[in-house]
């Protein structure tokens, strides 16, 4: 099974969710990095979960747009 790719904005208990979520289960899920606009507390997400994070939101675009699948790679086969 494929692993989902993705990125996040902020650091809020969301985000912490499912940042356990994707350490738990790293066959299953890649996060290619997190948005903080405080850089103190990205600084201490990234201590605390050990995942990257993005100086900028340009910069967590550039982490998806050459991580995603295609549009035809996303549909369903029935």
């Amino acid at each position: 099974m494929e692993s989902v790719t993705f990125a996040m904005l902020g650091g809020g208990w969301r985000s912490e969710f499912y940042t356990r979520i994707a350490n738990a289960a790293p066959e299953r899920f890649c996060l290619r990095a997190v948005w903080i606009r405080n850089p103190e507390k990205a600084e201490q997400y990234r201590q605390k979960y050990g995942v990257p994070v993005a100086a900028s939101f340009e910069e967590l675009l550039d982490c998806l747009l050459y991580t995603s699948p295609s549009p035809r790679d996303m549909r369903r086969s029935r």
